[in-house]
């Protein structure tokens, strides 16, 4: 399945807001638990279990026993920078047409 426009874009916010890294490590974990790593909303609900809550997993997911860049204990903030900047972006379309 190729990626489409806006999860380009809700990918790209979001490894400007937490490390293209991050947005990797979202698409492993997605991949494992069955989830389309190519969907913002599969990305969305994976970047909890990349805090270290879900270590556990984590060892099944990765070599080192934990996500390439570490913990992510901020996940909610990327999450609802990605949704806020989506909706201001909706509006200013609406706006402008």
């Amino acid at each position: 399945m190729e990626l489409t426009d806006e999860n380009r874009l809700k990918f790209t916010l979001a490894a400007y807001n937490a490390g293209f890294s991050r947005v990797i490590d979202a698409q492993k974990m997605a991949n494992y638990v069955n989830d389309d790593p190519k969907e913002w909303k599969s990305i969305k609900n994976s970047m909890p279990l990349l805090s270290k809550k879900y270590s556990s997993l984590h060892r099944f997911v990765w070599d080192e026993k934990k996500p390439s860049s570490g913990y992510f204990k901020d996940w909610k903030q990327t999450a609802n920078y990605v949704e806020s900047v989506m909706a201001y972006y909706d509006e200013y379309k609406k706006a402008i047409s």
